[in-house]
């Protein structure tokens, strides 16, 4: 491990989180931009393909709980080294396959890193960070899901083959464990590590928390309205006329939408004081340009109207995962955040394929039209949350 000043290593420690993110995300989204590929080349149904694009989630579903209750226990070092080994199986295996059972269970595999990744963020990152700069940190890795959307849809289609894209995935997943090795740690040498509680004990205190599971119920309707977005907007916009590569680069509206929108709500709301007046605000903006976003007549509102739309979609994923180390502490916040992520990706996982198709079909107007109830719902479910804004605690 490579030991450095500390102002210089948190920067570190911050990408590398952001990374092991990206490579999951990234590696979704190149499904998007490649969705009409893969139906009509491998003869997959919507259905199929949808299980397919949201296997990476299922495993923080089924194991994000335990994920973050061992990370409180026995370190993030161990537990990402171990997902990353895990992702790059996922990664170089992807290249090789076709068939539907294979590149749901590659896909399975590739979610270790975000699971891994994102139950941790708050922990390593509130070791690291101030309390002051902590809503700032998390913004700017909460710009991990924009970045690689962006990357992943509006590049994708550019990619001579399919198996190069997977290929390029898996470059980036042996870089992210070299690094992860020589420069991942959980904590400054200054920081004491926290005493050794029984591996079930923060568990226990968590779950008794009503907020964590309001926060974990708006994660399942966010993160259903995400998933939902992202896997059918480069479509929605071929529907228009638009041909697969401009619709592509058309959806990056919403990605770079979102990319902003991580960093600039914490400012936003330091700035106010306060989180109800912004999320009361995003709730009406950001479900109307959600539903209207892919319809707009012309090239710059629908860049516009999908801008706003990405805007809001990201700020409330990014609260999503801020409010759990206000509710319960850096402690336990692992615990507290693996438990908002099994919630939260279950919506991501089945949201879409079990929810949203039955009910919509291939219909992009009703799609879009539950995508934004999902926005919504989050919303309001982080509306009743206390109020954790400065003004309010000096109040």
């Amino acid at each position: 491990m490579v030991n450095m000043e500390k102002n210089k290593q948190k920067w570190i420690i911050l990408f590398l989180v952001w990374l092991g993110v990206f490579m999951t995300t990234y590696a979704q989204n190149q499904l998007s931009a490649l969705s009409t590929d893969l139906i009509d080349t491998y003869g997959f149904t919507a259905e199929q393909y949808s299980s397919i694009y949201s296997s990476p989630n299922w495993v923080a579903v089924v194991l994000g709980i335990f994920v973050g209750v061992f990370s409180d226990k026995i370190g993030v070092r161990k537990m990402l080294t171990l997902a990353g080994i895990l992702c790059i199986i996922g990664t170089v295996t992807r290249i090789f396959t076709t068939s539907y059972n294979m590149l749901f269970f590659t896909g399975l595999l590739t979610g270790f890193v975000a699971c891994v990744a994102s139950c941790n963020r708050a922990k390593v990152l509130g070791a690291w960070f101030t309390k002051e700069q902590m809503g700032i940190a998390m913004g700017i890795c909460m710009t991990v899901t924009p970045v690689a959307s962006t990357i992943g849809i509006g590049t994708t289609a550019m990619l001579p083959s399919i198996p190069f894209a997977f290929g390029v995935v898996a470059v980036i997943s042996v870089v992210f464990l070299v690094l992860w090795i020589l420069f991942g740690k959980d904590r400054p040498d200054d920081v004491p590590a926290p005493a050794s509680v029984p591996v079930w004990a923060n568990l226990g205190e968590v779950v008794k928390s009503k907020w964590i599971w309001i926060l974990a119920i708006a994660g399942y309707a966010i993160q259903a309205g995400q998933v939902t977005t992202m896997a059918f907007i480069s479509a929605a916009i071929q529907s228009r006329g638009y041909d697969p590569s401009t619709a592509g680069l058309l959806s990056t509206g919403m990605t770079i939408g979102c990319g902003f929108g991580a960093v600039i709500t914490p400012m936003i709301i330091r700035a106010v004081g306060r989180y109800r007046p912004v999320i009361a605000a995003y709730v009406l903006l950001g479900a109307a340009c959600l539903y209207f976003g892919w319809q707009m007549p012309n090239v710059p509102a629908l860049l516009i109207v999908l801008f706003i739309a990405g805007f809001i979609l990201a700020s409330f994923i990014s609260l999503l995962y801020t409010f759990p180390i206000f509710v319960v502490g850096q402690e336990k916040v692992s615990t507290a955040t693996g438990i908002i992520s099994t919630v939260g990706l279950l919506g991501a996982a089945t949201g879409l394929t079990y929810v949203v198709l039955p009910i919509t079909g291939m219909d992009f107007t009703k799609i879009y039209l539950v995508a934004a109830i999902g926005l919504a719902i989050s919303g309001i479910l982080m509306f009743c949350l206390p109020e954790y804004g400065t003004k309010a605690q000096k109040a």
